[in-house]
């Protein structure tokens, strides 16, 4: 079955007798992706369920929703107490 044909005939209609707010079918991969991120999923498994060929693909696309990364990042910010810092002036620069 051609994919237009299967929109129009079939996914459409579905979609107007559940009445729901009309969606793209691609929307529901996009949904799929970031429910596996939000419960913790790996990108990883989130790309080889995908099926991307490249990890930069997903996290392109899905990265921003990995729980808590921003967070993590800072909180690594905290480890640097104990690396040895060194003052340097502004003419030195």
């Amino acid at each position: 079955m051609c994919g237009d044909n299967f929109r129009s005939r079939v996914f459409y209609k579905l979609i107007e007798i559940a009445d729901v707010p009309r969606f793209r079918f691609h929307d529901i991969r996009h949904t799929f992706a970031s429910l596996l991120l939000s419960q913790g999923e790996s990108l990883h498994y989130v790309k080889e369920q995908m099926g991307h060929a490249s990890i930069q693909t997903t996290v392109d696309v899905y990265g921003h929703l990995v729980p808590g990364s921003n967070r993590n990042a800072v909180n690594r910010l905290d480890d640097v107490d104990d690396v040895p810092l060194k003052v340097v002036s502004a003419e030195a620069v």
